[in-house]
């Protein structure tokens, strides 16, 4: 067997699903809690278990607050980064094809005749990749939550669920 056969058979991709199982205790990362009281409290470093939220407040005070005094805690899951480029690259694409549509079809015997140019591809990238980089910059800023809930036993928590991907190259 070749060297060039051996590398490529010996090319593994694992994809390995983690699911979390729900313990004594969860950690939250980066959260906000308001509070029975109006008080809202937002941290890092969030540790909840059955009985108390403790973490790091934003002034770097550490905190235990009894779960029977809170009413809503989030958890932050990223940002919208993703969502908001897939919204700025479907507009700009729509935008290129309805003035594409709009412009460069002509009317010959009731039927619509479709021309376009190498150029009204170009714009097609330009807007697409455009307006997906904009809603990227734009989405990265705004932080997306992820409402916990409180009271009870913690075994209903969502857990957090990553998938692992590992590349093994031997040759």
């Amino acid at each position: 067997m070749s060297t060039s056969r051996i590398a490529c058979l010996s090319m593994i991709t694992l994809v390995s699903l983690c699911w979390p199982v729900a313990g004594d205790t969860i950690e939250l990362g980066k959260f906000r809690a308001l509070l029975k009281t109006g008080e809202r409290i937002e941290g890092h470093s969030g540790i909840l278990t059955e009985d108390s939220l403790t973490g790091t407040t934003r002034d770097g005070n550490s905190a235990s607050i009894p779960i029977q005094s809170i009413q809503v805690i989030d958890r932050s899951v990223g940002t919208q980064g993703t969502t908001l480029g897939l919204v700025g690259g479907g507009l700009g694409f729509a935008y290129v094809i309805v003035d594409l549509l709009e412009a460069d079809s002509t009317t010959r015997f009731g039927a619509r005749e479709f021309e376009y140019e190498d150029r009204d591809i170009l714009d097609l990238m330009e807007y697409t990749i455009g307006g997906a980089l904009i809603g990227i910059a734009v989405g990265s800023c705004i932080e997306k939550w992820q409402k916990v809930p409180v009271g009870g036993s913690i075994s209903y928590l969502p857990e957090r669920r990553e998938i692992r991907f590992q590349l093994s190259l031997a040759f």
